[in-house]
This record gives structure tokens, C-alpha cells and sequence, in this order.
């Protein structure tokens, strides 16, 4: 049963002793709703009872019982439905006793469980990398089309670095229900205006000569003024049959105009001069090019070439036709450009039985023609309408037909046993929703078929929509004669009511029983206006605004609506159309039962490059920012003292320094304020991407075992995790693993596979992770195990000195112990690749001298509850740790002062091996305390480190021992007294100790002095902020950037070449920086950035600069990359610009370079 096409309804007739019993009823019923049922006696012989019954597996109702029925009866009674979960067949039973009459009648019908309409909305149907897709969910009732629990608004932010490419939205109800709509991503320029061309689609080899008109306006309605160059080129091909001619040659003709105050340029195309004589096509291309901007936009069309240069087409002509009444039809007449032909000659003949009769007609302004014909003498044959196009030339021989556009129809009788037919009248167009409708009916009814002296006659219409009987009733004519006189085209009517409630379609069922039994009927569709019951408009205050004026938007809907407002910009879909969501389209959907359609409905502002109003455009001078931070934590029992000097460096920028003190109450709550900068770094790679995702595990678990998590917490931690997953997965191989590049490096990395890993484990608790990522990773770690456990170092690990085979395979088992250790408690049994990778990892311990893998080692053995391991290891490390001052830390045995990202990341491993497993004796909080001193001196002010690793593990190692102390009482007082007596006081308590309490100092320089008071613990950080010049060249790079000679056009422009070498200590550096930043009112060319040296393996361009990413650079080697920057916006007197080459994980490898003003003469 489709929901909005026929409704079928069960007739349920038999005759007894002369007497008719007649029972009507939906065959198809919805569980929940209210149906009708309809009974009819006619003639009872006897007095009669009836009853009838809905018979289900579980329940009996009696829908109607009557007694004492001794005449003429007929009855529509309302039932309620059964409410099934699934399809369930019921029946319904009729009895009908009598004193001498015991009829009984059973059936089955269909019961449905009730099905919504679910509706997917998006924003926009095509989207940026990066940007936000909106979307919209309502569930409607099929029935009453009215939302069920209210409009759902979803987001979901898709990551910069997203594939670009179709997405899909999915989205089930309760009961399995689906829907699903599709968008795309895709890097796009919306459009500043749309052209429109108007060519014919269809031609034939009469057209001598066609009108091309190219239009051009603006996404809000008014006309381009600009340029047009159109080309028309033949495409002609031949029939599979025989090979195309030899003289099918392709021709083009180009032609320009100039647009006119409507925008619009016209130009005569000469069909002959492309010598098309057989089946062919034109291809039309055309550019628009708006005056004063050069702005071009591109439009094509095609237009196919044919024979057939009229169609002849029936429309609302009945497959049947009932003898003795008069049949009507019409049909349409197009040219080949489908409008109608007016005035146009048309014979319209009538075949049967060897005979044929016909009519000529001329068509109407519509190109329309309506005939009828006397059935009578058709002789109950089947007939065959021909439709034969004179093309205004009087023919009169049957041949001369055959060989014009003709149209074709097939029709045959009706049959009645006493010859009485009904026939409905159909209406010329579709019915109001608004108001009622008037139904007409004939009928032939032969007086043979009535009893004499009968003097009316009953007739019953059913008005059938959306699955359901929506209206009934009786109507009673005179048939005031005698009998075997026939009533000829007598005519009955009735009113459609409700017509919105019957929208789309009204299935009207008009019927009679005469007394020999015999049902004389007739059913037709009668298409309504698509309507919604709730009314709702929308109208701006005024048709036209200026940009950045105020105006005002007027929704009027009925009481209690519930609605939801779009603004969609015209350009988005200029470039990709899409169907508006109306009443058409929510009726269309549902046709064919089953079958979804996705539903888009888009919105977007327009960037545009135009200043707003007389802003003042300032550039800050350009130079190198340094931080200098000291951080003091304070374990506070009794009131304790201590003093921080800030000092400036003897160069700097003059008044570009300034200083902040920051107080905190929990060690995390820098990290927490900065969690998507945590680095003053970029974010391109897979591996650095990492440091967006992880810390919010840690920060998240954290903060719930502490008890204070609260929910606008919660929703940015996971938006960075949700942001930071899809962003990893476009750095994920085929094979499963990662690398920092992705499928552009040659093969996976084992350290970065094993950490997302570990990572996709840990957030699975709180966002959506695909368990296949985990798996796949997983396996093809498992490749890369060798037969002795260790894992083999597989792809580029950019930190060099990380680069230590061991190491590697102890990342690699660190990471599958803790991605174990998320599913499982840490006494179960550890995955089997673990275990081989543990033996390992045993046997080659005692040849091990690194401290960094040491450390690694006492987090893993810890993981993995080798105890004996462990206390050997952390021994070990203890007579490696060097002392500052209370802080305890790591270095590499070769270095006597720590130097970067790696002393930070081994202490955080030791850290994590310390407090991930039993307390051991000599190594209890009070020694962690000492680590966890140093790394927090460490920090930089954003409260990361030096780089992505060191700052993942030192924040998860933060973490665990901000949870060990967490104490949910205590309150202290800090006081900052100035050099010059002035005091800054600070409370923190439990209530606030989340909260990122900062003050700019007014003395930039000299000895602070601080006092703690209470009890607790209590983290202050000193700040220092300024600008250097750039430095002088340095041993570890050589940078020179080069200009080239800018072109004097309309958009000047001009070439830059940066090359770098390098000329440090190392054979080769870890990953490597090119920040290029821009002269102001320049922007590179993308085209530029495109054709950059495939060996640079990321390019990221941002508002006022460029990243180029470099695996590393070799001892001396050189690397140039070239690009072309344009000036959008002229600035006078530019500032110098900053080119800036630094080793990733070693910041002090750092050079500057300033990229001067071109000369006055070549802009």
C-alpha cells in the first residue's frame, strides 16, 4: 500500500434469497489510527442482525452490531486499529442471522505498524575543509505531516585536512528506520554572479537559423555589465550500423557580444554553416567577463540535433471507454523545443472493427486539442486512436499521413451485464487545498436493470487519501420509470471536503448495486494542490539592502509552530543545485513505499575582499617573540617565601615587552585553558596532530577521577577529539598504519602507529571511534615483529634522537601495553604480541645504555606488572638523575645541561613508571614531587613544551600525579609584591581552583617576591614577553630569499625564491620549518603553491603566511622553493617581511631573515 497512491478497499459482497449484503473496508490498514468500515443491506427478506468483528491473534473488537434491520440499511462506523510493532494480517469477520438467514463472511487485511517520515537537512550542500556542517533532523507523522518531537540541530566540524569528496549522514529511529543525506567537501570559490544561456536543447534540419542568448546576473537580481565570447562547435557521429561519413567534419564558430542593461547579449547562429546532414549535436561554451574587474565566470549547453520537429503526445484520455456514452480525451502538440504549438491542423482518427471514423482540430494557444466521440456504434470493440500532425497542409489520402509526427492511444469497453455504466467527470486541473471541490458523475442505467415501479436509486461514494477512508456517503435519484426505459447521461454531484487533509491525491470511488446484484462503479485520482496543514510565510521588510544595513525578517505561522530559519546564500547554489525543500517534495518522497529521497537545504555568507566603511588598516612591527617563563610551585603548609628575577635581554624591540604573573590551583590548568595551542608552533603533521588529541584523554580522565568535569569542559575536550580523530585518519596508509605525511610518505612510522593506537583506544570512552582504525593499526604492528619479539623500526621518525632501534620497539610495545591496558586491568593477560615483545625487550635490557630508552623500558615493564623489571630499571635511572635545586630530571649521558624536547620526555617517562604501578620503597610522591618541579619549570606559557612528544607524555605524566595528590580541601593565599612595593593577591580554593587567574605586571623587570599562606598546593608562573630583531646568521642554517622583478599589471605580482642549506654539527636535522610570511596586501598564488617541489612534503598557507614542511636537510644540502606572491591590496610604506628556517624539535636551530620592500620603480 503506497501511502499516497491507491488505496485499496475490500468489498465484501454476497447474495442470499435476492437480498445484497455489502461490507467496505480498507485492505490495508495502520496500526494506531482510525479507520472506517462501511455495511450495506439491501432488501432484507427478514428482520436481520449484523456484526463484524476485527480478529487478531491476541484480541477480538467488535467493530459494528446492529439488530432489527428490516429495511434498506446502510452504516459507516470509525474503528481504532490495533497497534502492532510489526506487519500482522488480520481478519474481518461479517455474520448476518436471520429466522431463516445465517451468513457468515471472513477476509484478511494488512495491519502496518505506524511509520514516520524522517527528513535530513543540511546547511549547505557543499562545504570547505575545516568548516562546520549543520544539520537538521524532524521526524514527521506519515498521516498528519506534522513534527513529532521537534526539529533535532546537529554539527558535526570536519577537519581541515579532510578528504575532500562526498560525505554521508546516516540517522535511524527506534524502530530501524533509515534516512540518509549526502554533502560534499570540497576547496570552492563561490561565485559572484551565474550565467544563463538560452539555446534550444533539441534542433532539427528545418532550423535554418538560432537565436544564442547569453545572460549574466548577479546572485541578488541585477545585471553584469561585461563582455561575452561564445564558441559553437558540431559534434556529429554516426549509427552503429554504418560508419560515419568522411566528410563529418567538426566545425566552431566564435562570436562576442556585449552585454545590455539586462545583461544579456544576443547573437543569430547560422545553422548551415556547420554542416550537420545527420544525427548530431551543438556544444555551446561561453565566457562572461564583468567590465572593470576582468572577473570571468563560465556557462556551457548543448543542443541536439533531430529529426522529428513535432511531437504529438495524449494527455487525461481514459484507457477505457463505456458503450453508449461519450468519450473524451485530448492531447498536447510541441515543437522540438517542447512549447506548445499553436493553431496548428490535427486529424484525429478512431479505428474499430474495419472502420474508422475522424476529426480535424486546430490547437489552442497551449498547443492543445480536445476531441470526444459517440461511442455507440464502436460495437463494445477495442479501438485505436491515431493522432496525425498536417503541419497546416490539407491532406486527404491516408499515405500522405503515415509520414508525419503522429501520437497513439489504445482504449477498450467497459463491460456491464445490463449495460449500466457510471463514469466520473475529471477535473481540468489540480483542486485547491484551500477550498472544497465539487465531484460530477454520469450514469447510463437501463431500466431492464431496475424492478418495476422502482422509483429511486441509492448511490455511494468513498473518498479515499493517504491510505485511509476519509469521507463516505449516500445519495438517493429519481428513477421515476417504467421498466426497460433507460436514463441516459443523468448526472449526480457531491463536495470534497477537507481538501487539505487529502492532499495529494483523492481517490474517489463512486458505486451502485442494482437489484440483480450487479455493482455499477467508477474510481479516478483526483490530483489536490500540495499543501502543509500548518501555514507558515516568511517576508523581509524591505526587497533590497545595502550591505551592512539592518532589516528585518517577518515569520507568520500558526499558534504553537515550531520553526526553524534558514539563510542561504544564492552563490552556494550556483555551484551545485539544489531541490527546495516544499510540500512538492515532501509528498514526492513518498511515492513508492520503502524508498527514501534525501532532502538539501543550504546556507552560507559570502567572503568578500571589499573594505567596510574607512577602517584604519595598522601593521605591527615585524621581528622575532620571545617568553621567557619562571615557574614556582609551592607545596604550602606553613607560610613559605621565595623571590623570581626577570631580567630582558640586552637587544630588543623598544616597548615590546611586558610581563604577566599567572596563579593556579591544579598543575593542569594551564594546559587546560591553552589545550588547542599548547605549541607556538604549527600543527601539520600527523604526528604533531597528536598534541591536539591526546592531552584531552588525559586532561578528561583526569579531571573525572577528581570529580571535576564539568559538561562546557567535557564539549571542548571532545570537539578537539572529534577534530583531532578525523584529522588523523588523512594520515593514515592503506595498510592501516600512520605517518606524518600520510600516503605521500613511502611507508607507515612504527612510533606514530603504535600511538594512535594507544590514543583511538583511550578516547573510545567519549567520542565515536571506529574500532577498524584500531584493529588495522594493530595488525600491521604485528607485521612488523620480528622473530625475536622486537619490532622492527619501520618509516621516518622525524626526531633524530629518537631514532635508536631499541627505542623503537619499546615505544612500539609501550603503546600496545596501554592500548591494552584501556580494555583490560593491568593483572589480566597481555596481548600475545605484547608478551614476544616483553622477552625482547628483557633479553636486550642489560646491553641498553640510553637513558631515554631506559626510561621507556620502566614505563613498559611497569605496564606490563614485571615488578622486579621495573625496580631494577628505576634504580637505575636514579643514579642517572641530575639535581636543580629541589628538581630532579634526565638528561643523555653526553649532555651535562638539558638541551630540549627529550630531557623532558624521559623525565616524563620516568615520572609515568613511578606512579602507574605499587609504590616503591625511596621512590614515593615526595620523589616524584622533585620531577614534577622541573618539568613544570619547563612549561611554556601556553602550558606545553618544547615540541609533540615531549609534551603528550610530560601532560599524561602531569595528570597522574596531579590525580595522586588531588586533595578536595585546602585554600592559600598567594601575595606578589613588586620591586617596588606594589602587591597583587591571589586566593585559590576549591572552588576556583580550575580557574586561570593572570595580571600584567606594571614592572616589566626586576625581583619579584612571593608569599603563600594555608594549606594545599599552588603552581605561579612568571611570563616575559618581547620582540627581538632577527639575529645574525648562524652556524646551523643559511637562508637568503630572493626577489624577482614584479610585473607592473593591473594585480602586480612578483616572483620569491627562498633557499636553505644546512650547516650544523648533525649529518642531518629532525623535521624542518619554512615559515614565510607576506608582505602585507600580498597573497601568493595557489597555482604557485601547487607547483612547489614535490619534496617538500606539506604545504600550509594561513592568512599572513606560508609553512613549508621538510623531512630534514643533510649536511650542506640545499633546498630552494620558489612561489609567486600578488598584491590584492596596495599598502604604502611596507614593513620589512620574515622568513624563519628552524629545526622542529630544536628550537635554538633557528634563523631569521627579513624579506625587504620591493623597489618603488617596479610596483
Amino acid at each position: 500500500l503506497s501511502l499516497y497512491g491507491l488505496c485499496k478497499s475490500l468489498f465484501l459482497c454476497f447474495l442470499s434469497s435476492f437480498s445484497i449484503y455489502l461490507v467496505t473496508v480498507s485492505s490495508q490498514v495502520v496500526g494506531g489510527k482510525t479507520e472506517t468500515l462501511c455495511a450495506q443491506i439491501h432488501e432484507p427478506k427478514e428482520p436481520l442482525s449484523i456484526v463484524v468483528t476485527l480478529r487478531t491473534d491476541d484480541r477480538n473488537l467488535t467493530i459494528l452490531q446492529q439488530g432489527s434491520i428490516k429495511k434498506d440499511f446502510y452504516k459507516c462506523v470509525p474503528f481504532k486499529v490495533p497497534v502492532v510493532t510489526v506487519e500482522s494480517v488480520a481478519s474481518i469477520d461479517v455474520a448476518i442471522q436471520g429466522a431463516k438467514t445465517s451468513l457468515n463472511k471472513t477476509t484478511k487485511i494488512l495491519i502496518n505498524p505506524p511509520q514516520n517520515l524522517l527528513f535530513i537537512q543540511s546547511d549547505k550542500p557543499i562545504y570547505k575543509p575545516g568548516q562546520t556542517s549543520n544539520s537538521s533532523l524532524c521526524k514527521l507523522f506519515r498521516n498528519s505531516l506534522s513534527c513529532q518531537i521537534g526539529i533535532l540541530d546537529l554539527s558535526h566540524s570536519m577537519s581541515p585536512e579532510a578528504a575532500q569528496g562526498f560525505y554521508t549522514i546516516t540517522a535511524w529511529d527506534a524502530k530501524n528506520q533509515q534516512i540518509s543525506h549526502s554533502f560534499e567537501i570540497k576547496e570552492y570559490v563561490l561565485p559572484k554572479y551565474e550565467v544563463n544561456i538560452d539555446f534550444p536543447s533539441i534542433l532539427t534540419f528545418q532550423d535554418k537559423e538560432v537565436t544564442l542568448k547569453v545572460c549574466a546576473k548577479y546572485t541578488y537580481g541585477k545585471p553584469v555589465l561585461g563582455s561575452v565570447n561564445a564558441e559553437v562547435c558540431s559534434q556529429s557521429y554516426g549509427y552503429y550500423w554504418r560508419r560515419p561519413s568522411p566528410d563529418m567534419i567538426n566545425i566552431c564558430k566564435k562570436y562576442s557580444m556585449t552585454t545590455d542593461k539586462t545583461g544579456c547579449g544576443s547573437q543569430v547562429v547560422n545553422m548551415t554553416e556547420f554542416g550537420l546532414t545527420s544525427a548530431g549535436s551543438l556544444q555551446v561554451n561561453c565566457n562572461v567577463e564583468e567590465s572593470g574587474t576582468g572577473i570571468t565566470m563560465q556557462g556551457s549547453t548543448s543542443a541536439q540535433l533531430t529529426s522529428d520537429y513535432v511531437y504529438v503526445n495524449f494527455e487525461d484520455t481514459p484507457d477505457t471507454y463505456r458503450p453508449g456514452m461519450v468519450f473524451k480525451g485530448k492531447f498536447v502538440v510541441t515543437n522540438s523545443q517542447s512549447r506548445p504549438m499553436k493553431n496548428e491542423s490535427v486529424i484525429v482518427y478512431a479505428h474499430y472493427d474495419d472502420k474508422m471514423i475522424n476529426v480535424t482540430l486546430k490547437t489552442d494557444i497551449n498547443g492543445t486539442a480536445r476531441f470526444s466521440f459517440n461511442t455507440l456504434d464502436w460495437s463494445e470493440k477495442p479501438v485505436q486512436l491515431q493522432v496525425y500532425h498536417k503541419g497546416g497542409i490539407e491532406r486527404t489520402d491516408f499515405e500522405a499521413f503515415r509520414y508525419y509526427p503522429s501520437g497513439y492511444h489504445y482504449i477498450r469497453p467497459f463491460h456491464s451485464k445490463s449495460k449500466s455504466f457510471l463514469m466520473l467527470t475529471n477535473a481540468p486541473e489540480k483542486l485547491s487545498c484551500n477550498s472544497d471541490a465539487t465531484v460530477t458523475a454520469s450514469y447510463i442505467i437501463q431500466g431492464s436493470a431496475l424492478k418495476t415501479g422502482q422509483k429511486t436509486l441509492d448511490f455511494f461514494y468513498i473518498v479515499l487519501s493517504r491510505g485511509s477512508m476519509a469521507q463516505n456517503g449516500r445519495l438517493s435519484v429519481s428513477v421515476n420509470s417504467g421498466r426497460g426505459t433507460q436514463l441516459f447521461f443523468i448526472k449526480l454531484t457531491f463536495s470534497l471536503k477537507s481538501m487539505a487533509a487529502l492532499t495529494p491525491y483523492a481517490q474517489v470511488v463512486v458505486y451502485t448495486v442494482l437489484p440483480s446484484g450487479e455493482a455499477v462503479a467508477d474510481s479516478m485520482n483526483f490530483p489536490i494542490e500540495e499543501c502543509l496543514p500548518n501555514k507558515v510565510s516568511l517576508k523581509f521588510s524591505s526587497p533590497t539592502a545595502l550591505p551592512g544595513e539592518r532589516t528585518s525578517l517577518n515569520l507568520k505561522a500558526s499558534p504553537g509552530s515550531l520553526c526553524s530559519v534558514r539563510a542561504i546564500d544564492q552563490s552556494v547554489l550556483l555551484l551545485r543545485p539544489e531541490a527546495e525543500l516544499d510540500a512538492a517534495s515532501v509528498y514526492k518522497t513518498h511515492v513508492v513505499s520503502g524508498k527514501y529521497v534525501n532532502i538539501t537545504v543550504r546556507a552560507e555568507a559570502v567572503q568578500s575582499r571589499e573594505l567596510c566603511g574607512n577602517e584604519v588598516v595598522t601593521l605591527p612591527d615585524k621581528g622575532r617573540i620571545d617568553t621567557v617563563m619562571q615557574s614556582v610551585l609551592v607545596e604550602v603548609h606553613s607560610p613559605q617565601e621565595t623571590s623570581v628575577s626577570l631580567t630582558l635581554p640586552k637587544v630588543f624591540v623598544k616597548d615590546s615587552a611586558k610581563s604577566f604573573v599567572t596563579v593556579l590551583g591544579d598543575l593542569m590548568g594551564r594546559a587546560l585553558r591553552n589545550i588547542g595551542d599548547l605549541l607556538a608552533m604549527p600543527y601539520g603533521c600527523g604526528e604533531q596532530n597528536m598534541l591536539r588529541f591526546a592531552p584531552n584523554i588525559y586532561i578528561l580522565q583526569y579531571l573525572e577521577s577528581t570529580g571535576q568535569l564539568t559538561p562546557q569542559i567535557k564539549d571542548r575536550a571532545i570537539t578537539f577529539l572529534e577534530s583531532g580523530y578525523q584529522r588523523e585518519l588523512t594520515y593514515k596508509h592503506y595498510d592501516g598504519s600512520y605517518s606524518a605525511f600520510g600516503n605521500s610518505d613511502p611507508s607507515g612510522n612504527t612510533w606514530l602507529t603504535a600511538f594512535v593506537m594507544k590514543s583511538f583506544g583511550g578516547a573510545r570512552q567519549y567520542i565515536f571511534i571506529d574500532q577498524n582504525n584500531i584493529d588495522q593499526a594493530k595488525e600491521w604492528l604485528g607485521q612488523q615483529q620480528q622473530e625475536n619479539g622486537c619490532f622492527a623500526s619501520v618509516g621516518r621518525l622525524f626526531h633524530i634522537d629518537m631514532m635508536v632501534r631499541t627505542g623503537e620497539s619499546c615505544s612500539g610495545v609501550l603503546h600496545a601495553a596501554e592500548k591494552k591496558k584501556y580494555y583490560t586491568s593491568i593483572k589480566s593477560q597481555l596481548d600475545p604480541m605484547v608478551v614476544r615483545s616483553l622477552t625482547c625487550l628483557r633479553e636486550s635490557s642489560s646491553d641498553i645504555t640510553n637513558t631515554y630508552v631506559t626510561a621507556l623500558l620502566s614505563y613498559t615493564f611497569t605496564l606490563a606488572g614485571d615488578e622486579q623489571m621495573r625496580q631494577n630499571l628505576i634504580s637505575n635511572l636514579d643514579n642517572q638523575a641530575r639535581r636543580e635545586g629541589v628538581g630532579r630530571y634526565w638528561t643523555l649521558a653526553n649532555n651535562v645541561q638539558p638541551t630540549g624536547s627529550l630531557e623532558v620526555e624521559t623525565s616524563a617517562y620516568v615520572l609515568l613508571a613511578l606512579l602507574s604501578g605499587p609504590t616503591l620503597p625511596r621512590f614515593g610522591l615526595n620523589y616524584s614531587a622533585g620531577i614534577v618541579h622541573w618539568l613544570s619549570k619547563q612549561q611554556n606559557a601556553y602550558g606545553g613544551f618544547s615540541s609533540t612528544q615531549d609534551t603528550v607524555v610530560a601532560l599524561q605524566a602531569l595528570a597522574k600525579y596531579s590525580a595522586a595528590i588531588y586533595n578536595p580541601e585546602g585554600s592559600i593565599t598567594v601575595t606578589v609584591t613588586s620591586p617596588s612595593g606594589q602587591k597583587n593577591q591571589f586566593t585559590v580554593n576549591q572552588n576556583n581552583r580550575l580557574l586561570y587567574q593572570e595580571k600584567r605586571l606594571q614592572e616589566v623587570t626586576g625581583t619579584y617576591k612571593l608569599r603563600a599562606e594555608g594549606k594545599g598546593c599552588v603552581f605561579v608562573q612568571f611570563a616575559l614577553h618581547y620582540n627581538i630583531p632577527p639575529p645574525p646568521d648562524s652556524l646551523a642554517f643559511k637562508i637568503s630569499a630572493n626577489t624577482g622583478v614584479c610585473k607592473n599589471t593591473t594585480n602586480p605580482a612578483f616572483p620569491l625564491t627562498t633557499t636553505v642549506r644546512y650547516n650544523g654539527t648533525r649529518m642531518e636535522t629532525n623535521m624542518v620549518i619554512i615559515n614565510v610570511r607576506f608582505l602585507s596586501g600580498f597573497k601568493p598564488d595557489e597555482t604557485s603553491l601547487q607547483a612547489v617541489n614535490p619534496t617538500i612534503k606539506r604545504v600550509d598557507l594561513d592568512e599572513d603566511r606560508v609553512i613549508f614542511y621538510l623531512d630534514s636537510l643533510k649536511k650542506n644540502q640545499v633546498k630552494s622553493i620558489s612561489l609567486q606572491l600578488v598584491q590584492e591590496v596596495q599598502v604604502q610604506n611596507l614593513k620589512p617581511a620574515v622568513v624563519i628556517v628552524y629545526d622542529y624539535y630544536k628550537i635554538s636551530m633557528c634563523l631569521f631573515i627579513t624579506l625587504k620592500n620591493l623597489k618603488e620603480n617596479t610596483i
